[in-house]
């Protein structure tokens, strides 16, 4: 049987989706044989096995590293020739790569004896290797293609390192990483307005099947002030009342698996009197009028400002 070209990105041996935490190795066959007849009897028909498809996944931009060993001892037959290596994208997402476009990232010659090795930044989204006889000469090749992906760290994983959200008020502020074995802790570090008391709001979204990750709220001794520790990968979501301003840290920890997560939060300030003239809060009067608020030894005033339509 003869195996028929293909770029439909949903036919192929599926890889899945690549993960730091383990690679990929797996041996293949490619190549044809010609028709032979055995003493008197009838020829036999040998098939070709041309072109192999690999389909993976990339959820996070990284370094994927491809190694393919093609040994010319485990050949069969008369097979000399190379053979093409190709890296394909599903650009537009359309279900098909289109060989003859940009979606083709690299194509490499191989030699039946060679022991090749690339490395490629990859962005996310859906890829194919695609290993095809270059020419239609006879025998066959037995290869192994091995796997390994890495992604680049982009938020710290200590106090002393940690990605710097600025200053956060009620507006949401929202990141996206990864975490791994590799890579079990990202800690983000805010500093509040001035007032107080607040409620810190936060959600860690997004989480992989089989991946488990939580959510720590930290204040900048370190001291772990609250923490969201559902199971599996359903949403953590933590709100954690406060009353000193200054700076804090939220750190997304890992409990199991490996992949990418969104992390949002705000900081919303409950104190609603001004501290200062230029910042009074404004009350506007009609009758009666009553406000709730409270001071602290970190918010020792409120200001309030009105107007009289009268003297």
């Amino acid at each position: 049987m003869t195996e028929k070209p293909n770029c439909v990105d949903t036919n192929g041996r599926n890889l899945g989706v690549l993960l730091t935490a383990s690679g990929n190795k797996f041996g293949e066959f490619i190549g044809a044989f010609p028709d032979f007849a055995l003493f008197n009897l009838p020829a036999i028909r040998h098939g070709s096995d041309g072109l192999d498809v690999f389909l993976f996944d990339v959820v996070k931009q990284g370094t994927v590293t491809f190694t393919i060993d093609a040994d010319n001892g485990n050949t069969r037959g008369d097979f000399d020739d190379p053979f093409n290596f190709s890296l394909v994208r599903d650009l537009n997402n359309d279900g098909v790569f289109q060989l003859g476009t940009s979606e083709r990232i690299r194509v490499e010659n191989i030699s039946p004896d060679e022991h090749f090795t690339t490395s490629q930044i990859l962005s996310a989204g859906r890829y194919g290797l695609i290993v095809e006889q270059a020419t239609l000469s006879n025998g066959g090749l037995n290869y192994q293609i091995q796997t390994s992906y890495s992604v680049v760290d982009g938020t710290g994983n200590t106090l002393a390192a940690a990605r710097n959200a600025g200053t956060v008020g009620i507006s949401n502020v929202a990141f996206s990483d990864y975490l791994s074995p590799n890579d079990p802790f990202d800690i983000y570090k805010f500093t509040t307005v001035a007032g107080g008391p607040f409620v810190f709001e936060g959600t860690l979204s997004g989480l992989a099947t089989g991946s488990n990750f939580e959510l720590d709220f930290i204040r900048a001794d370190g001291v772990v002030i609250s923490s969201s520790v559902n199971d599996d990968n359903f949403n953590e979501v933590l709100s954690v009342p406060y009353t000193a301003p200054g700076t804090y840290f939220v750190r997304v920890r890992r409990s199991a698996g490996e992949g990418i997560y969104t992390l949002q939060f705000f900081n919303r300030n409950t104190d609603r009197g001004g501290n200062t003239l230029p910042t009074a809060s404004v009350l506007f009067l009609f009758g009666f009028k009553e406000v709730d608020d409270h001071v602290s030894s970190t918010d020792t005033v409120d200001i309030y400002k009105f107007t009289l339509d009268l003297p």
